[in-house]
């Protein structure tokens, strides 16, 4: 199965490339006043707010580098396929994996573990990255805005 690879605190990680929507170049982030951490800002994706998790953070409270090689990779919610959130990372490439291969012993964010090689890969699923609480925190304040229409310019006259 194709997998995107990519580091983060330094540790490598793979996540299911069928999981991934987009992959885009670290751009900037509008700051969240009194955000978590792990939070790092929030992507202008296409016209809509995206919210991006720096995975090196959340992972171990080591920031991802500020570096050319840094990618934020765009995936949907779990639960909310229609919303999107972004996981900031480093070093991007894709590898194929056998799945049957991983020891499956979840432990934080990973869901299983691979050797090769190179050493040590998580295997990250997009749930085990945004748990349930995190999803609420970021997306229940856009859930509560009223949309679009329902300002109209004699409101500001």
């Amino acid at each position: 199965m194709l997998y995107l690879m990519c580091n983060a605190d330094g540790r490598r990680y793979a996540l299911r490339a069928g999981d991934v929507v987009e992959l885009t170049p670290r751009v900037y982030l509008a700051p969240l006043v009194d955000g978590p951490p792990w939070l790092c800002g929030m992507l202008n994706y296409r016209g809509r707010p995206v919210p991006v998790v720096d995975l090196g953070l959340l992972a171990s409270g080591q920031a991802c580098p500020d570096r050319y090689s840094a990618r934020i990779v765009l995936m949907p919610v779990p639960d909310h396929p229609q919303e999107l959130f972004g996981l900031l990372v480093d070093r991007v490439s894709t590898a194929n994996i056998d799945e049957t291969q991983a020891r499956r012993t979840p432990t934080g964010l990973s869901s299983g573990l691979l050797y090769d090689e190179e050493g040590l890969i998580h295997l990250i699923e997009p749930d085990r990255l945004l748990p349930v609480a995190h999803r609420e925190m970021l997306f229940a304040p856009l859930a509560q805005s009223p949309p679009d229409s329902a300002f109209s310019p004699e409101q500001f006259s």
